[in-house]
C-alpha cells in the first residue's frame, strides 16, 4: 500500500509541475 501511495504522489507530482510549466 505505501509502494503504490508513493508511486501515486510521484506521478500527482509529475502531473502538477507540467500543470503549472504549462500555465506559465
Amino acid at each position: 500500500v505505501l509502494l503504490f501511495i508513493g508511486v501515486f504522489f510521484v506521478l500527482a507530482w509529475r502531473l502538477n509541475a507540467a500543470y503549472w510549466k504549462d500555465i506559465k
